[in-house]
């Protein structure tokens, strides 16, 4: 048991990729300034110390998060964590939520009936509502037993409106909502800040970072695309003032703006082209022309293919690896989430 949860927040977080949720949590804390010490990590759930804007912030920008709460209790079995004190004041339910087939041998339904009875006890002046609740008490079943106060719900479904199949240009190689989003945040950018993508495509990077009230430059070098990318961003609402794309060669293309960061998903696998070239020299030139305009201290996030070694690429523009994610496409190809500093 962990004797002090004092300030200790909870991250209910999806289960689409082992490493990447946990980091685009820390990542977005990072960008708004805010000190975190991470306590315990455990299948899908990031229990840690930090400041409550914590709450606001994480839920309006996270592609993985889907519930925040406030931690009661951790305990390694249900019976460390019957007898907690929680604090509640309204009308209650609770809730068990069991994480990739933990603690089979519990029955949700059981844990709720009992922790419900233990906390009427506690609170006899209190009220059971399985239908509409004031206060929800949460209990996962995960590596450990966690319980925790709701906070807050994310509503992941509000990605869904912006699907590749969704938009109104469509292209085979496009990234969908949740990859670009976390991406985005991977970067460290903030609203008005400035991100560069330098392999456009249909803007699905793009489009996620201006939701996020990022200012962005996307760099498309086929005229059609360039036009489509442009599409979607009026039909979700933005004008020409939030975005600027350039039809044009990314390793020719000039930009006299400073970068608050770069984050891209250069062409490979199917669907994309890559007119002949052979990726790691298409991005060695890219990087040569436009990594000068990333600000120092700086990142740049890039899905590359599993067969390219991302380490000769910091070796020639001085760049630290601060992480990278793996995650599988299809049965012949992987690809790699890599985030550099510069």
């Amino acid at each position: 048991m962990v004797e002090n949860l004092s300030d200790m927040l909870g991250f209910y977080l999806s289960g689409e990729h082992d490493t990447l949720p946990f980091s685009e949590v820390k990542s977005i804390l990072e960008t708004y300034g805010l000190p975190y010490e991470e306590e315990i990590r455990v299948k899908q759930l990031l229990l840690i110390r930090t400041d409550e804007r914590a709450i606001d912030i994480v839920s309006r920008r996270s592609a993985y998060t889907k519930e925040i709460f406030s931690v009661e209790g951790i305990g390694k079995t249900i019976s460390d964590v019957e007898n907690l004190k929680i604090r509640l004041s309204k009308s209650f339910r609770v809730r068990c939520i069991r994480i990739g087939g933990s603690m089979r041998d519990l029955s949700c339904s059981d844990v709720e009936r009992k922790l419900g009875r233990i906390l009427l006890s506690q609170n006899p002046n209190l009220r059971v509502d399985l239908n509409n609740p004031e206060e929800e008490v949460l209990v996962f079943l995960s590596d450990m037993v966690v319980v925790g106060k709701s906070l807050k719900k994310v509503d992941r479904s509000l990605l869904k409106i912006r699907e590749v199949s969704a938009r109104p240009f469509k292209h085979p190689s496009s990234m969908g909502p949740v990859l670009a989003r976390a991406m985005v945040n991977l970067s460290r950018v903030k609203e008005g800040d400035l991100m560069l993508d330098p392999f456009l495509g249909a803007g699905g990077i793009a489009l996620e970072a201006l939701m996020m009230g990022i200012r962005v430059i996307g760099i498309e070098i086929d005229e059609r695309t360039a036009k489509g990318a442009q599409e979607n961003m009026f039909s979700y609402g933005f004008s020409e003032e939030d975005f600027k794309i350039i039809c044009g060669d990314s390793r020719l293309v000039k930009l006299d703006e400073e970068l608050d960061s770069i984050v891209t998903d250069p062409p490979y696998g199917r669907g994309s082209s890559l007119r002949g070239e052979r990726l790691e020299d298409l991005l060695r030139d890219v990087l040569e022309n436009i990594l000068s305009c990333l600000k120092r201290g700086g990142h740049l996030v890039i899905s590359l293919p599993h067969w390219l070694d991302a380490r000769d690429i910091m070796r020639d523009y001085n760049l630290t690896l601060i992480e990278e994610h793996r995650m599988r496409i299809n049965r012949g190809l992987s690809r790699n989430i890599i985030v550099l500093r510069r």
